[in-house]
């Protein structure tokens, strides 16, 4: 992108921080996060016999740190001082930890990349990590110097145990994730007995392995809509709808962009304008507009698909979001069946092609494959499927009358709010408690461990 990431997100600060006294109702939603949504994902769970609670109240609540195929735990305690290298071994990759608040993987790549002057594909990791969590994760690169990376620094992102090593990373190599969360409620009438009763019926029978609601786009929770119009082959569709599609779950401020930007389309000058109030959570469609602007056409002559494809990140993200909610609604239609693994759509497999016809034929993406020949850097892999039922690993768990605490270990690209709705009923912090959040240590009421300052003053 041309702007500096993190230049971007301090300048918003700034103005959130003038908005939040003048006219703090713009920085709400319309509608909260709550488990009545969960249902427009094709996610279909049990509702009775739960607790009420609420995740993510602050960032603190959603603590992730990656698993690596080694067994290796990405702590987001474990803030070492990295002792200089004296001789970079160029057959060898770096490996990093990224520890990481407010920001997504990718945007934290990008700035790390943007701070190198490299391109983003220069680091690889193996998952994505949420925004809305403090997480801890591996990366590695043999284009970035090793002093470089020692000298980065950031408001949301820390690098970390910087080491040589041989091989390198890709997307999948991780073993699972390690998760310690913290639901805010009243749980005065809960006692410990109670909570391990439940968490003995999970360990035992499993949960349907459902994608969670960060995998479509939070807070939009549009990316398999977007999918599903790419794969329709709508490319004037999307772009305008990626700039101006409103949802509930955006707040206040960004819908009034929205509209504004829907008012001013093609005047590209004005919609940077518009848009540069928010140029952190509007980064992408910024970029849109820019290289609108670039290519100087009309409206009704626009090069649409060139301009979506140059940000193929999200071309991704959104393809796989949109396979995601049919492997959900799958999920949902054949709970009693006796197979043990789901085969995905985006894959060679003849067999996933008839899985998903129906959804396929009402949806009008029929033609995805054709479509996706169109999309090189989307790559239809010879066999895709994920396991129907997954049971988690329990380590600890404890209930406080303010909240309850869980650290449970997942197989990759298994959803911890997926666990979290089988035990809670989702509720809006604000519909639960009036007060704002307080910072509340997870980790030391449920390992011991502590998040260490260099962290907390990321939050």
């Amino acid at each position: 992108m041309e702007n500096n990431s993190t230049n971007d997100w301090l300048i918003e600060q700034e103005h959130v921080a003038q908005i939040k006294i003048e006219e703090p109702e713009l920085l709400e939603p319309e509608k909260w996060l709550d488990e009545d949504m969960f249902t427009q994902f094709g996610i279909s769970i049990p509702t009775e016999d739960k607790f009420v609670g609420a995740i993510k109240a602050l960032p603190c609540d959603f603590i992730v740190e990656e698993i690596t195929m080694e067994g290796q735990t990405m702590s987001v305690t474990d803030i070492t001082t990295t002792p200089d290298l004296i001789q970079r071994d160029m057959t060898k990759s770096l490996f990093f930890k990224i520890v990481k608040t407010k920001v997504s993987t990718l945007e934290a790549i990008n700035r790390i990349t943007e701070f190198a002057h490299c391109q983003k594909e220069k680091i690889s990791y193996a998952g994505i990590k949420d925004a809305a969590a403090i997480t801890g994760q591996a990366a590695c690169t043999k284009e970035i110097p090793f002093e470089t990376l020692k000298h980065f620094s950031d408001p949301n992102v820390i690098i970390t145990d910087i080491r040589e090593l041989p091989g390198g990373l890709s997307i999948g190599s991780l073993n699972g994730n390690r998760f310690s969360i913290f639901v805010r409620g009243d749980f005065s009438g809960v006692t410990q007995g109670i909570l391990d009763e439940k968490i003995a019926i999970i360990s035992e029978k499993g949960i349907p392995n459902f994608y969670g609601t960060q995998r479509f786009g939070a807070p939009r929770f549009l990316s398999h809509v977007f999918g599903k119009t790419i794969l329709q082959g709508n490319y004037k569709k999307l772009f305008e709808m990626y700039l101006f599609e409103e949802s509930v779950y955006e707040y206040r401020l960004i819908t009034k962009i929205r509209r504004k930007l829907k008012q001013l389309y093609g005047d590209w000058d004005a919609m940077l304008d518009i848009s540069a109030i928010m140029p952190h959570a509007f980064r992408i469609e910024r970029h849109f507009i820019r290289e609108a602007k670039k290519r100087g056409a009309r409206i009704d002559a626009m090069p649409y698909k060139d301009i979506l494809c140059t940000e193929k990140d999200q071309m991704r993200i959104w393809v796989y979001a949109y396979a995601s909610f049919l492997a959900n609604k799958v999920l949902s239609a054949s709970n009693e069946t006796s197979e043990t693994t789901l085969p995905l759509l985006i894959t060679r497999d003849e067999k996933a092609r008839e899985l998903y016809d129906y959804f396929l034929t009402v949806d009008g993406t029929d033609n995805y494959r054709k479509e996706l020949l169109g999309l090189p850097f989307i790559y239809l892999a010879k066999e895709n499927t994920i396991t129907r039922n997954i049971k988690p690993i329990f380590l600890h768990s404890h209930v406080a009358p303010d909240g309850i605490s869980l650290q449970f270990e997942l197989p990759k690209g298994v959803y911890a709010t997926i666990l979290l709705q089988h035990l809670f009923a989702i509720k809006p912090y604000t519909s639960i408690n009036s007060n704002p959040a307080e910072f509340v240590d997870v980790l030391s009421r449920l390992d011991g461990r502590q998040i260490p300052d260099e962290v907390k003053n990321k939050l």
